[in-house]
């Protein structure tokens, strides 16, 4: 099903991303609704062997999770028009369309991967919810005008050492941003 933005909607959001991404980000807050929404999916085979290859040197949690939020990145493609995926669906060497949902998807299964290659004690959610930046409400604001927008998800990672971390790579993808919240950096 196509989803229908209306011309104001279209200027609101240029306005949003124009205003966005001049903006430092000094204030990003992740109210999440839903935690752990969906269910995790096996990774093919190609993803596994890519991951295990790229990860080899990396030492710290951040660096697995900025591994896995630019490899998401490189293998989703933002569509209003897209459909939710899983890891399980995205094909080498194609372009997968999605939303915010797929991207969630997408990270929080190859976070999962990552960190039980590496050993790593922690685990990802993808969660849905709200976003406020600068004291903005982006999904209460634009859900007005668009049912698409109701609503966000992004991922949540928790590890056993404290180590908590907030990302969005559908909204980084889209807006051309870093939106990757560290809370706690002893990993």
């Amino acid at each position: 099903m196509k989803t229908n933005i209306s011309k104001t909607l279209k200027i609101i959001i240029i306005a949003l991303m124009a205003t966005l991404s001049l903006s430092s980000f000094k204030n990003v807050e992740f109210k999440p609704t839903t935690q752990n929404v969906g269910q995790a999916a096996t990774l093919p085979i190609w993803l596994q062997k890519k991951i295990e290859r790229e990860i080899k040197d990396s030492t710290s949690m951040e660096s697995v999770i900025r591994y896995a939020n630019a490899l998401t990145k490189e293998l989703c493609y933002f569509s209003f028009t897209g459909k939710t995926i899983r890891s399980n669906q995205v094909v080498e060497g194609k372009e997968t369309h999605t939303h915010c949902v797929g991207y969630s998807n997408v990270m929080t299964d190859i976070c999962n991967y990552a960190f039980k290659t590496k050993n790593m004690q922690a685990i990802a959610y993808h969660v849905r919810g709200e976003i406020v930046i600068d004291g903005f409400e982006v999904c209460a604001h634009l859900g007005k005008k668009n049912s698409f927008f109701k609503d966000h998800d992004y991922v949540h990672i928790i590890s056993k050492t404290r180590f908590e971390c907030w990302a969005d790579p559908s909204f980084e993808d889209l807006m051309d941003v870093d939106l990757m919240i560290i809370m706690n950096e002893n990993d």
